[in-house]
């Protein structure tokens, strides 16, 4: 029997096939923006499969805007803290590529997601693909040690409890990408 103070083992995620039937994809579109997910078979690092995700935001004149958030729910794994144990952190990472380069300026912004009862929960602290100094290849991002602290609940005011990745409910790791600033106003921690 196990201890309090053992360490747990680590619990690894991740998805080398990108099936589009393991993935759950919805959108916050503002303006004429639109967007598209494929799965690409080869082209990845090492030539492995990926997800292609294609942003368009047509250009604006005046001060309007568009603006395009997606969040990516992968279906493929779970994890139970009532049945596998509570999460004391998660580590998030990500290869990524800007394909296209638009205007220098363009980027590509990456949330950590968590679903939990139902709910979504964004990472306050997020990852960025930019067109700005990229060497136009691959590179991996990390977001290491999240918790309960790092999570907002989408849609929710500064004042709205946060998460706790220890309650009995079955959580979810996804990666939602925006082409815009974080939309989520960052809470008073």
């Amino acid at each position: 029997m196990r201890t309090l103070d053992q360490p747990r083992p680590l619990v690894l995620i991740s998805d080398g096939e990108f099936r589009p039937a393991d993935w759950a994809v919805s959108a916050v579109i503002v303006g004429d923006a639109s967007y598209t997910v494929t799965q690409q078979l080869t082209g990845g690092i090492g030539s492995s499969p990926f997800r292609i995700m294609s942003h368009r935001l047509p250009r604006v004149a005046g001060s309007g805007g568009n603006t395009i958030f997606v969040t990516h729910i992968y279906l493929g794994a779970s994890y139970t803290p009532s049945v596998q144990g509570a999460i004391s952190a998660i580590d998030y990472r990500e290869a990524g590529k800007i394909f296209s380069f638009p205007f220098p300026e363009a980027f590509s912004t990456t949330q950590s997601v968590v679903v939990q009862g139902g709910q979504i929960y964004r990472s306050t602290k997020f990852i960025r693909f930019s067109a700005n100094n990229s060497s136009h290849d691959w590179e991996t991002k990390t977001l290491s040690g999240l918790t309960a602290a790092d999570f907002i609940r989408v849609g929710a005011t500064r004042t709205t409890t946060l998460i706790s990745l220890q309650v009995a409910a079955q959580c979810s790791l996804a990666l939602p990408a925006s082409t815009a600033a974080p939309t989520p106003s960052r809470p008073s921690l």
